[in-house]
């Protein structure tokens, strides 16, 4: 896949080799996959529910 998106962008594909990234290579901000993350835990009827700091598995972490 990723062979596939490199050719369709050609020479304006950033290479970051990050594994989290847009289709053109840009990296993504660390607070979007944050926020996605915790979207999907805070849906109703998830019954996860965990720190993206430390892992923990509270309904609300203090480490921030």
């Amino acid at each position: 896949m990723l062979d596939t998106e490199r050719e369709a962008f050609g020479n304006s594909y950033r290479d970051s080799w990050l594994l989290a990234c847009h289709p053109d290579g840009r990296p993504v901000h660390p607070d979007t996959i944050t926020n996605r993350f915790n979207r999907l835990v805070d849906r109703p009827g998830s019954s996860a529910s965990a720190c993206t700091m430390c892992g923990t598995p509270t309904p609300r972490c203090l480490s921030l």
